[in-house]
């Protein structure tokens, strides 16, 4: 993860879901490198379409506001 919003959320969403939800975390992963082959064949900007899908689970983690809250963006988002 080179460029600062996928290696920012990556870590982010390690972080929290790792030891807490490890399925989770897992699965995250697994929809990042989805993304990741993807980012190839859109037009759109890779970045962030990686790091929408590693954070994409990241409002489950204990303590945080529900994922589907709209502004769970204020929350994340340096």
């Amino acid at each position: 993860m080179a460029n600062y919003r996928s290696s920012w959320a990556w870590q982010t969403a390690q972080n929290e879901l790792a030891q807490a939800l490890p399925r989770r975390w897992a699965h995250s992963q697994g929809v990042a490198r989805a993304a990741t082959g993807l980012a190839s064949v859109v037009t759109f900007d890779h970045d962030l379409l990686i790091a929408a899908a590693i954070l994409h689970d990241v409002g489950y983690a204990p303590g945080k506001p529900n994922s589907r809250s709209s502004t769970i963006s204020s929350w994340w988002m340096p």
